[in-house]
């Protein structure tokens, strides 16, 4: 299976990329884990600065992928209503809340950008 989010961290930038472009990066269940694992490496990361969120092909993303989101039900895939202790949101929640958890002045999205308050690691 590829790998379905890309992360490459270079001058303390993360360039975070969803990568299912065949789907227009789709929300399945296998992304939904990807993303959420991937916002917590880069949260791991001291070392990063800023963050980019993109998509690979030629859209951010599509949204939920209504074939695959029929399988959620089943056995063995993520429980969209679950919320770990200590987690900040619910499974449904957490690919868009998990970001909240990196501490960096900048994150841009591929369609726009959102600049917040400097954090604890910020160097100016």
């Amino acid at each position: 299976m590829p790998e379905l989010v890309k992360i490459n961290v270079a001058d303390h930038v993360a360039d975070v990329r969803l990568n299912r472009p065949d789907k227009y990066n789709a929300l399945n269940p296998d992304m939904f884990r990807a993303i959420i694992e991937a916002g917590q490496a880069v949260a791991r990361d001291t070392s990063v600065r800023a963050v980019v969120l993109s998509g690979e092909g030629r859209g951010f993303s599509a949204g939920l992928d209504f074939e695959e989101f029929s399988k959620m039900g089943q056995a063995g895939a993520i429980d969209l209503t679950k919320r770990q202790a200590g987690q900040i949101a619910n499974n449904a929640q957490l690919p868009a809340m998990i970001w909240k958890q990196v501490a960096v002045p900048d994150f841009h999205i591929a369609v726009g950008w959102v600049s917040r308050t400097p954090g604890q690691r910020t160097r100016l």
